[in-house]
Order: C-alpha cells, then sequence, then structure tokens
C-alpha cells in the first residue's frame, strides 16, 4: 500500500470514527489511534532510525543527515502545533498530565479549521515528503487535502481541505489521537528510505 493510499484511509477512518460516536453520544474517555499508534512507539521508530543513520554514515553517506533533519524539523514543528491546540483547550492537569479539555469540540474547530492552521499542520507533515522529492527520491505527500484526490470526486469530502476532513466537530483528543497517526507516518517513511538505503548498501559491498 503506497503512502497516499493511507492518508486517504486514515481521513475515512477519521470520519467513520466520529461519525459512530456523535450518533452514540460517547462521551468515555477514547483515544482510538493511540491505542495502536502511542508516542513510545513513534519513539522507538525514531531511535531505530538514528542508529541506521550512524550505520549509513560510516560510509560517508552525509546526505542522511539531511533526512534526519528533515524529520526532526517536521515533528518538533507539528508538537509546536498541538502544544497550541492543547493550551487552547484547556491544558494539562499539573499533577496527572491528563488532558483538562479532552471533549472539547469548538476550540479544535476554531484552531484547526477557521484559523485553517490545520493547512499549516499539512505542510509540516509534508516535509519530509517534500525534501525526499527534492533529493532525487519518489515519494507520495503523507497529508492532502481531499479536493485534490480523484478518488473523492463524488463523495461528501469532494471539495474539503485537509483541515475540514479532520477537524470539523472533532474532541480534542481525537484531534492529538489524528495528529499522532500522521506523525508516525513521517517516522515510518523515513524508516522505509532508510533501511531500503541501508540494503543498497549491504549489496554494494
Amino acid at each position: 500500500m503506497n503512502r497516499t493510499s493511507k492518508s486517504l484511509i486514515l481521513i475515512l477512518v477519521s470520519w467513520i470514527t466520529i461519525s459512530c460516536a456523535n450518533q452514540q453520544g460517547d462521551d468515555e474517555p477514547r483515544v482510538l489511534f493511540t491505542s495502536f499508534m502511542t508516542e513510545r512507539s513513534i519513539q522507538n521508530i525514531i531511535v531505530s532510525n538514528d542508529k541506521i543513520i550512524q550505520d549509513l554514515l560510516s560510509s560517508d553517506s552525509s546526505k542522511f543527515l539531511g533526512i534526519q533533519a528533515a524529520r526532526k524539523s517536521s515533528m518538533k514543528s507539528i508538537d509546536s502545533l498541538t502544544n497550541v491546540l492543547i493550551d487552547i483547550c484547556g491544558g494539562r492537569d499539573p499533577e496527572t498530565g491528563e488532558y483538562l479539555g479532552a471533549f472539547e469540540v469548538n476550540s479544535v474547530k476554531e484552531y484547526l479549521v477557521d484559523q485553517e492552521i490545520g493547512q499549516v499542520l499539512m505542510e509540516y507533515i509534508n516535509v519530509l515528503p517534500y525534501y525526499l522529492n527534492d533529493n532525487g527520491y519518489d515519494v507520495a505527500r503523507l497529508a492532502v487535502n481531499t479536493y485534490e484526490v480523484q478518488i473523492f470526486e463524488n463523495s461528501p469530502w469532494s471539495d474539503m481541505t485537509f483541515s475540514e476532513a479532520h477537524f470539523v466537530d472533532v474532541k480534542m483528543e481525537e484531534a492529538i489521537g489524528i495528529i499522532r497517526a500522521y506523525q508516525l507516518d513521517v517516522v515510518q517513511l523515513e524508516n522505509e528510505i532508510l533501511i531500503e538505503e541501508l540494503i543498497k548498501e549491504k549489496n554494494s559491498l
């Protein structure tokens, strides 16, 4: 499955999940994506990626530092935006670290959709694909507007931006889950590229 397909699936799953939750009046704490896309998973992949880069650097392939820098820039920018969202929605409990505005909906829409910060988020997510494509690779963007994608041409999502497809009528905890899922996609893309390069290097010996 290519990266564009994964992005489209994430959009569809987001809509189905949110629709079902709204119909059922689900007010229980739920972070549907982070049950299998946790921050720990992201960090584990980053550790693996950094180790692979060190192995590749032994052959003086300094271009891989650029890949690492692009991933770091992407993740740092996304984290910064996410922290602003958390603060806008009420911050965290100083003792437990839990989100105080986990069920906030209006502030999510105002920040990510009305202020179009979600479109900025889309660009942050795509920093690594942009870098890779500028340096001889051929990869799809990780985050897209649905109006750019032919598969949505005759669907309810045909004219939506990335922000509108993900962050309308969404609780803050769900928005964080969606953002973390895309961050996981960023580090997985980096991992795939680095593993391909490591295999090429070993086969050339």
